[in-house]
């Protein structure tokens, strides 16, 4: 079953070496995230979700202001620019900042403070950091998620467990949303513009509530664990 990821990193640079390392180091965070050498490749690639967006630029890529604004304009999507330190001066970092991207780092960055820094940039944009991650669990580990095969796995830590197979993608987006916030009140509002993105207004929140009924049948017991609170939205408490 395939998907849209809630949240994406993407990085757009012809260094493959550097891509393959960034890449490296977002996985062991467990971050989805690919990788691009133009924006004709990203733009064929992206689906539409919300997440961080990584352009290299500098004297040697030819990347404007103007092309970024361009390519990224109606995408819901926040802009690292990064560069190596000889193709870059403060007036040209001062240029894009000022005028299409969120923050600027250097190529030689230390990943410790990479993912320091990406990590609490990632705290202004998502109400859950669990949003990054490829797989996701519940706290007491008897669920889990592989966002990015669309899988869920019920009794995950016994050798009974097993896969569900048997949810629709719309199922499975909620289901996804409940788990990252496990233990939270999750409002139907929020389910809308996750799923439905720029279609939720023309949705009536009473399909959330036919789809959370439909979910809580196929999960069997771990379905009574989806609670509903009227006026608010809904919660899931493994415990």
């Amino acid at each position: 079953m395939q998907h849209t990821d809630l949240f994406g990193f993407y990085i757009i640079s012809s260094d493959a070496v550097l891509c393959r390392k960034w890449e490296k180091i977002f996985l062991r965070e467990e971050w989805t995230n690919r990788f691009f050498d133009n924006f004709s490749k990203f733009n064929a690639g992206y689906t539409g979700e919300k997440g961080l967006v990584f352009i290299e630029i500098g004297s040697n890529t030819n990347i404007s202001p103007d092309e970024i604004n361009h390519n990224f304009a109606n995408k819901n999507l926040s802009i690292i620019t990064f560069a190596n330190e000889k193709n870059i001066d403060d007036h040209l970092i001062a240029t894009y900042l000022e005028s299409c991207c969120d923050d600027f780092i250097l190529k030689s960055l230390h990943e410790r403070i990479l993912v320091a820094k990406v990590k609490a940039h990632l705290r202004r944009l998502l109400p859950s950091m669990n949003y990054l991650k490829a797989i996701v669990h519940t706290k007491n580990g008897d669920i889990q998620i592989d966002r990015n095969k669309g899988l869920v796995r019920l009794n995950a830590k016994t050798k009974k467990s097993q896969y569900l197979e048997n949810l629709t993608p719309k199922e499975f987006e909620i289901f996804s949303i409940l788990i990252c916030h496990e233990n939270e009140i999750v409002p139907r509002n929020l389910m809308l513009e996750y799923i439905w993105k720029e279609k939720a207004e023309q949705v009536n929140s009473e399909t959330v509530d036919k789809h959370i009924e439909s979910l809580r049948r196929k999960l069997g017991v771990y379905g009574k664990k989806i609670k509903t609170l009227y006026g608010s939205g809904y919660i899931f408490k493994s415990a």
